[in-house]
């Protein structure tokens, strides 16, 4: 199975806004392209309920409702413009929300996830 990343460069310092989709093996290597330049943003971080309230309201993780889409924006557009952000965790192994975590501006930003567009 393929996953689409989407890249977004330079992150600073541009008038122009820059997009690029790279298809990515399931089986790749994790962290492959990560650096001390960049970040990785999981976008499933951005569920808005956590397995159990996903559950009571008969919805999937799939579902647009059972994710923060502003919140995403909202936090990769601050993380464009310089800002650091706390980031939300979605905890894969437990089905919770974790703790956020704080997120520098990094030169180049990877978001990756069923939702990058």
């Amino acid at each position: 199975m393929l996953h689409l990343q989407a890249f977004f460069f330079p992150l600073r310092f541009s008038r122009h806004k820059h997009l690029l989709l790279l298809p990515q093996e399931e089986d790749s290597p994790e962290g492959s392209l990560i650096s001390d330049t960049s970040t990785v943003i999981c976008l499933h971080d951005y569920h808005s309920l956590d397995r159990t309230g996903r559950k009571k309201k008969g919805i999937t993780a799939l579902d647009p409702r059972a994710d923060d889409f502003d919140l995403m924006y909202e936090q990769v557009k601050a993380l464009k413009e310089g800002n650091a952000v706390d980031k939300p965790i979605y905890n894969h192994v437990t089905g919770l929300l974790d703790p956020p975590e704080l997120i520098k501006p990094p030169k180049i930003l990877i978001i990756e996830g069923l939702h990058p567009m």
